[in-house]
Formats: C-alpha cells, sequence, structure tokens
C-alpha cells in the first residue's frame, strides 16, 4: 500500500485565510446586486437547472458547477462589458499531470506528482497560499510521451474533496483539514485492466453518492456507485471498459440518470440503483493507438450529445418510457474532440475538427452552421461564461470570444502565454478569476474589464 501524509496550515491561519476569502465574495456579491444587469444567473440558451444561486459563482467539477462546461453570466462576465486585459494574481509552482484545478468561493484544489509522490494541494482563491497537501506514493509510468499523471481532476461537494489517483485510488478528504475521511483502492477490488496512460476519469457525486468510471472486469464493476460519507458500494453495474470520460448526473423525466461514455458505449443508469435505461455503441478510432473516448456527454433535457476522436459527434432523443433514437450524426471531419468539451451555445452545439477549425452544429440536425479557424496551437480547452467562450490553447495563450456573432468575433487575447505549454487541462472560472495549469504552475488571473 502507498505511504500517505497530510501537511496543513494551523487552524487559526486556514481560518483567516478563509475569512479573507469570504471578504473577497462578499464584495462580489455586492457589485452584483449594484449591476442589475450582470446578476442574472443565466441567459436565455442556458436551460433551467437546480444549482443554487451561490454554486453559480464556483467550478467545482471538472465540467463546472452546470456540469456543461459553462457557467451562468456572472457580475463580471456578461455582454455589457469586454475584457481588455489580465493581470496575474498569483502563480504556484506544480508537478507533472494534466488534472484540471477545481474551486469555489475559499479554495482550489488541484492534483500532481513530484518525482514519486502524488499530491492533493489546496490553496486560498485570494492569495495562493497553500492550505493543506495530501500525499501518496506513486510508480505509474505512461506507455507514451506524456505525463505519467495524474490526469483526473477532482471534486469539491460541501464538506468534502473527492479525488481520483493515476492508479485508481479514490480518496475522500475533509474539505478544511485535507484529512484523509476513507479511501478505496477500485483497480484492485474490480480487476482492472492495465491501461496505457493514468486514470482520467474524474469522479462524479450527486444525492449522496460518488460515482466512478472504474472500468472493471469484476463484480458488474464498470461503474461504482458509494456512499459519499463513508465510501461504502452502494451499487455496481455494466460491463464496459474504462475511457478518459467523466459520467454527468442530471435529472430526466423526475429521475436522477448517470450518463456514463465507456470505453465502448454511452449508457444511461439509473442513479438510484444502477438499473440501465439504456446504452448504444459509440467508440473512438483507432484504439489500438489508445484514443479512448474523451469527451463527457453534453446533456440538453431529454437529448445526449456526444462527441470522439474518429468518431464524429451524435445527438440523442430517449424518454423513460421508449428506446433511444439517435436524432443526427455528424462525420469526423466536423467533430473529433479529444480533449476539448461540447458546449452548446445560441449559435449552436460547438466541436473541434478534423482539421483543426471550432465547429459549430445545428442542434436540431447536426448540420454544419459555420467553422472558423483558432490559433491555439493545438486541441484547445473551452468555457462558456454567459455569452463569452473563454478559450485556452495548449499553447497557453487565453482568447475570449463574443457567441453572439457568426463566426464567433475575438473580444481579447493574450500577448503572451499565461502558462507554460503544453496546457491540456481544463479551466476553472470563479467570478472575475480564471484558473489555468500548465505544465509546471497553476496561475490564477484576474480579468480586467472595459466598463
Amino acid at each position: 500500500m502507498p505511504k500517505e501524509t497530510v501537511q496543513r496550515l494551523d487552524k487559526a491561519k486556514q481560518e483567516s485565510l478563509i475569512r479573507c476569502s469570504f471578504s473577497v465574495l462578499a464584495w462580489s456579491i455586492s457589485l452584483c446586486v449594484l449591476n442589475a444587469t450582470g446578476c442574472s444567473l443565466k441567459d436565455d440558451d442556458t436551460p433551467e437547472s437546480v444549482i443554487p444561486a451561490r454554486a453559480i459563482m464556483e467550478w467545482p467539477r471538472l465540467l463546472g458547477p452546470q456540469r456543461d462546461s459553462s457557467t451562468g453570466i456572472t457580475s463580471y462576465f456578461n455582454a455589457d462589458r469586454n475584457v481588455s486585459g489580465c493581470q496575474v494574481l498569483w502563480s504556484v509552482p506544480l508537478g507533472t499531470g494534466y488534472s484540471s484545478p477545481v474551486a469555489n468561493s475559499e479554495f482550489a484544489v488541484v492534483t500532481h506528482r513530484i518525482d514519486g509522490m502524488e499530491h492533493v494541494d489546496a490553496y486560498s482563491v485570494s492569495s495562493g497560499e497553500r492550505l493543506w497537501r495530501a500525499s501518496q506514493e506513486t510508480n505509474f509510468e505512461c506507455k507514451f510521451a506524456y505525463s505519467d499523471g495524474p490526469y483526473s481532476t477532482p471534486i469539491i461537494d460541501e464538506g468534502r474533496v473527492f479525488a481520483r489517483a493515476a492508479n485508481g485510488t479514490l480518496r475522500c478528504f475533509d474539505r478544511v483539514s485535507g484529512e484523509i475521511v476513507w479511501k478505496r483502492e477500485l483497480n484492485e477490488d474490480y480487476e482492472v485492466e492495465p491501461t496505457a496512460f493514468p486514470v482520467a476519469s474524474s469522479p462524479e457525486v450527486a444525492d449522496g453518492k460518488v460515482f466512478v468510471l472504474v472500468g472493471g472486469t469484476t463484480r458488474n464493476g464498470s461503474v461504482v456507485a458509494m456512499d459519499s460519507a463513508t465510501g461504502e458500494t452502494t451499487w455496481t453495474a455494466g460491463s464496459d471498459r474504462l475511457s478518459h470520460a467523466t459520467p454527468v448526473y442530471a435529472i430526466h423525466e423526475g429521475q436522477g440518470v448517470l450518463y456514463v461514455l465507456g470505453n465502448q458505449r454511452l449508457t444511461a443508469f439509473d442513479a438510484s440503483d444502477g438499473k440501465i435505461f439504456w446504452d448504444s455503441r459509440f467508440a473512438a478510432k483507432n484504439q489500438e493507438m489508445e484514443k479512448y473516448n474523451s469527451a463527457s456527454p453534453l446533456i440538453r433535457g431529454d437529448k445526449v450529445f456526444v462527441c470522439a476522436f474518429g468518431a464524429g459527434a451524435r445527438c440523442y432523443q430517449w424518454s423513460v418510457k421508449s428506446e433511444p433514437k439517435i436524432v443526427w450524426e455528424a462525420s469526423r471531419r466536423l467533430a473529433t474532440n479529444q480533449i476539448a468539451p461540447i458546449i452548446e451555445t445560441p449559435s449552436g452545439i460547438i466541436t473541434y475538427s478534423a482539421n483543426r477549425r471550432l465547429t459549430c452544429l445545428n442542434r436540431l440536425n447536426g448540420r454544419k452552421v459555420f467553422q472558423q479557424a483558432v490559433e491555439s496551437g493545438g486541441e484547445p480547452q473551452w468555457v462558456r461564461v454567459g455569452s463569452q467562450l473563454l478559450m485556452l490553447g495548449t499553447d497557453g495563450h487565453l482568447t475570449i470570444f463574443d457567441l453572439r456573432q457568426q463566426p464567433f468575433h475575438i473580444i481579447w487575447k493574450s500577448s503572451q502565454p499565461l502558462a507554460k505549454a503544453p496546457c491540456y487541462a481544463c479551466l476553472a472560472v470563479v467570478e472575475d478569476l480564471v484558473l489555468i495549469r500548465g505544465k509546471t504552475e497553476l496561475v490564477a488571473c484576474r480579468m480586467n474589464f472595459e466598463n
């Protein structure tokens, strides 16, 4: 078993930093009240959400507060305020890995590796000072010329932080102290076959459960649901192998549904007991070259959008009372996402194409609305913030687009890389802060606005 350690600040210093963070949050809320046009939580193209108002300012999971790589219009990013620049608020050195940062109003969490130790770090959002570090030994080696991990992104849920290690270990930490509440050796429990890459799929938390795509070969261990307080298994289901995609929870016709894009199939599970509502084959091409399904499903009401390397994109429509149907499919020339998330905009569904272009697809029929070249150094990461798209290139440059025009108009682009390349991790947005994970650092950028 790997050795583990926890380093943390004394309680008084932690409380002082947290009070400082809450002061920043209160100031932000005051601005929101004063600016009535900017405090709307969503625009007309964002579906109804059960996300509480306070959480809309946070980025607690890989896909953001709404599980769709977007956040509503805030008191900063809105249609009437253009970005004029940014300043680096703080930067902290990191080891290897492609794990994305997550954050709430108090702190940011990120995982990384230094030599033979894998770390889960918590930093003050306001100052960048480290609050705690939990560490365990690791010896995972990637078979290709990429990082040895970790790749999976943590999730913050109320009083806990959940994180998966490169070898599949799932740990639950106390949010304030960093102490381990419980842990599970999932790859051992469900006899997961060795993979070329570190575990990249991230945990999902909802309804008091932690959902993990394990990809096990025994005991229906493809997907495992655990009690979030104790780590005890509540159900297991499925037989698909591991992919890089993260499970997505959504409410459909009054029921909690867990959508999982595994190695070979898209499956909709009843989140309460693991019953399979339906599944459909959808797999990335060139799997002999270890090309896995990576982009997580995008859920919009009764429709599910998926995309994979070499496989194109597909839209499903379904009801609990009937079998799903394929509404449309788009070729790999138009959609071949490997790391970029699928995003909905007022113009349509945004994907990344085989010819390295941003592609907008009609959400109703999958036909191309437009394509535009983007300078990103490779497949980018992007998140939607109200009517703006924030795109981080693998070259470390940040570009902000106005989504109200076709093709999208560039509002602002950083003149210099904001983090060291390559940048493969997703962005995290907390009010006017954008957290960027580069090759060797975590950077907090405060955006400047024209008005």
